[in-house]
């Protein structure tokens, strides 16, 4: 080999050194993984650790997992030079999926385990800074298991992943002294649960362990084979530094979900994956907190005042980068018409140079991504299956074809380009989490935003344009739940955010993300008078919920203090011939002054909370709260009158459903007295008489998503992929406020300028 001596310089390779003039391409740099294979080497094998045994499965290899059947999973070290070949040597480490009567043992031992709900606040808040500083020390190691278990290039680990996860433990830290005071006596009696999927941000430990943390309880994570090495590892660093050894649980691999949701000492469950399999078709039971994001899609908006060439690498990097498993991760760029041709051009060059490779190689900007899907297809092979019926359909495909020959099954970038997509109904599914880039034109602002909103998700989307006012109206309409403006997928630990539509339920970050863990709904035992009326038949629900729909539409265009006015001019008339009322209504003086006391209150309570603004340099952050559009409320006694009153005024339509006959009449002359006040119709409906056969076809109405009731039956009917919150009370205005809306927040880039 020939070389080179320079005074105090490295030897170098002169041959390597002709080979890179050559070619013009560097060769193979490799990561070092040292730090990863001698940690997976010294623990061996990661398990269900229960007291006094270990359950144990049947290992396999990594390529040959089955997601729906195997139950365990071997990882195999691959040398450098075997990694073309595809070679297999002896198994780093072996992970072990639990036994089916191993995991009512582990969840006992830690319901029974009350060592971290005693310790004081304050340490608990040390305790959990201590294992944020722990992470980040070691995040090294992490990035390195990163690569080796999902194929994860470094930088994107490093750079986004966790960062993430180390603020959110550092922000919740906090938390644990500010609740203490609050409710100094307060320990959670049941535990909570994370279930964690392969192809999940690593951030996500963070929504689970932080809150749950602070809040005192003992947390068990159920994750599937490849990212139980990286919960493994952060239940060792947690114990490393002080928190008590069984507070954190791991139930790796493959485990009926059943056993957890149902199980009666889990207060708070929080998904992060797919909720579109037999998994979740499993009825939720009331009085558990179920909070989700699921595997859903973001969009881009670029419009023809946008700078395309920061649109064009930000859309690169959103849809491949990390592998495509970000909860923004973005398949679909809609572009302004008249400039259409030339971002498509602009995206080409740019896919045409960017490096797909091994996440071993450190020169790859993004990697070739490893996880399967449930039908044990690689992505990979999908996308082949894509690209070949996108063609057959006349769809414009391009694939960047710039990969090395690391691996024996290349992915190529791919962009799907043109209106064509409309008619194809056998290309891309919103349920497909492919890294596929789809590019539209759209010719005006409203055709825009209704192709951005035409999707049952609503995690994300970002505006591209340097037209301010032409970005407000955009934003305004967009029905996201976050929106970056120039710019895309910014989150804070201190930012609440709340998925929109089918992307997941409750709330992750802030306060409203803590109190998920402090706020748990209790409901009656007792079993509720069902009239014996016949059923309201579903033809009338069909009409009940249209005119609900279209009445909160004129409703939520009212600013809240204006529809306070048409609330008190309703009972301000009723309240001045009171003794009639009372006659009219069949009910006493105390009710309808209740009545008028909670609308005077609740204006005034609300419209404190209804948005802010801050600045987090180098972003403006806007937060605003969104109705949710339609509440349902069964009530038999009007014992949800604050919530029915502060739903309305924040812009809401509400459907009572009444079982008791007694309030019929009064119900029925609500809905004439705010009609006649010009309240839109559908605002206030009721459905008289019920049976409790209703909640079976209201659940078929996926735009009903939030329900209020008091007892332990009604709503035991919906299921976890059903995406519904069942509330059993509106103890306050704050929990009212959270229930019956959605935060929104708009991440706009102000620059970081110092003059």
């Amino acid at each position: 080999m020939a070389q080179v001596s320079l005074t105090n310089a490295k030897v170098i390779d002169t041959t390597l050194l002709k080979q890179v003039f050559e070619t013009m391409e560097y060769p193979i740099m490799w990561e070092s993984t040292n730090l990863a294979e001698s940690w997976l080497r010294e623990k061996r094998e990661i398990a269900a650790y229960l007291k006094d045994s270990i359950s144990e499965g049947t290992p396999i290899t990594i390529d040959d997992i089955n997601y729906e059947n195997e139950p365990t999973l071997t990882i195999y070290e691959k040398s450098r030079s075997e990694v073309k070949k595809g070679l297999k040597k002896d198994p780093l480490i072996t992970v072990y999926s639990p036994k089916v009567e191993d995991v009512e043992k582990l969840i006992i031992e830690s319901t029974e385990n009350n060592e971290w709900s005693s310790i004081h606040q304050r340490e608990k808040a040390f305790l959990i800074e201590r294992l944020a500083k722990e992470i980040d020390k070691r995040s090294d190691l992490i990035c390195q298991l990163e690569i080796l278990t999902r194929g994860i290039v470094k930088n994107d680990t490093k750079a986004k992943a966790l960062p993430l996860l180390v603020e959110y433990l550092q922000y919740y830290a906090g938390w644990s002294i500010k609740y203490s005071k609050e409710k100094a006596d307060s320990k959670p009696k049941k535990i909570t649960a994370g279930i964690i999927s392969d192809n999940s941000f690593l951030a996500v430990f963070g929504f689970i362990l932080a809150p749950a943390l602070a809040a005192g309880y003992n947390i068990i994570l159920q994750t599937e084979p490849r990212i139980s090495i990286i919960a493994a590892l952060i239940i060792e660093l947690a114990e490393s530094v002080g928190i008590p050894k069984g507070v954190i649980k791991l139930l790796p691999g493959r485990v009926d979900l059943n056993l957890i949701f149902q199980h009666k000492d889990i207060n708070v469950i929080s998904r992060f994956g797919n909720l579109n399999t037999s998994n979740f078709d499993i009825e939720q039971p009331l009085g558990t907190n179920f909070l989700s994001v699921i595997n859903s899609k973001s969009s881009m908006i670029v419009f023809n005042s946008a700078d395309l060439d920061s649109a064009c690498n930000c859309g690169i990097n959103a849809c491949w980068g990390y592998q495509g498993m970000l909860p923004w991760s973005v398949n679909t760029v809609l572009v302004q018409e008249d400039v259409f041709e030339t971002f498509v051009n602009k995206l080409k060059h740019r896919l045409s140079s960017i490096k797909m490779s091994l996440a071993v190689n450190q020169l790859s900007d993004v990697s070739y991504p490893k996880i399967l899907n449930s039908k044990n297809q690689s992505i990979q092979q999908r996308l082949e299956i894509l690209v070949n019926t996108a063609k057959a359909d006349g769809i414009e495909v391009f694939q960047a074809k710039n990969n090395d020959s690391t691996n024996t099954e290349p992915f190529y970038p791919t962009l799907l380009i043109g209106q064509k997509l409309f008619s194809s109904s056998r290309v891309v599914t919103e349920d497909d989490n492919l890294p596929v880039l789809t590019v539209v034109a759209f010719r005006n602002t409203n055709e825009g935003i209704s192709l951005m909103n035409n999707t049952r998700f609503g995690f994300g989307a970002s505006v591209w344009t340097e037209n301010i006012s032409l970005a407000n109206e955009v934003i305004g309409k967009l029905n996201v739940a976050n929106i970056w403006l120039n710019n895309h997928g910014h989150f804070t630990a201190a930012t609440s955010f709340t998925p929109y539509k089918q992307s997941g339920t409750g709330y992750f970050g802030g306060e409203e993300g803590f109190r998920e863990y402090t706020t748990i709904n209790t409901f009656s035992t007792v079993n509720k008078d069902i009239s014996e009326k016949p059923q309201t038949v579903k033809a009338n629900l069909d009409g009940i919920i249209a005119t609900a729909k279209k009445g909160h539409e004129e409703w939520n265009k009212m600013t809240c203090l204006m529809r306070s006015q048409f609330l008190r001019k309703t009972f301000d008339d009723i309240n001045s011939k009171i003794e009639l009322s009372c006659k009219i209504f069949d009910t006493p003086n105390q009710f309808l002054e209740d009545w008028t006391t909670a609308i005077y209150e609740g204006s005034v309570q609300i419209n404190n909370n209804l948005g802010s603004v801050s600045v987090q340099k180098p972003y403006e952050l806007r937060t605003f709260k969104e109705a949710v559009g339609v509440v349902v409320i069964e009530d038999d006694s009007f014992q949800f009158l604050d919530v029915i009153v502060g739903a309305l005024l924040l812009g809401n339509s509400i459907i009572i459903l009444n079982f008791n006959s007694k309030y019929s009449k009064f119900l029925e002359e609500i809905g004439k007295r705010l009609l006649a006040c010009n309240v839109p119709k559908g605002v206030f409906s009721t459905i008289l008489n019920c049976g409790e056969d209703i909640f079976n076809d209201l659940k078929a109405y996926t735009e009903l998503s939030t329900y209020f009731t008091a007892f332990h039956k009604s709503l035991n009917k919906f299921k976890f992929k059903d995406h519904k919150r069942i509330y059993s009370k509106g103890e306050d205005w704050l929990k009212i406020l959270t229930a019956t809306t959605k935060t929104k927040n708009i991440w706009s880039n102000i620059g970081d300028s110092v003059l």
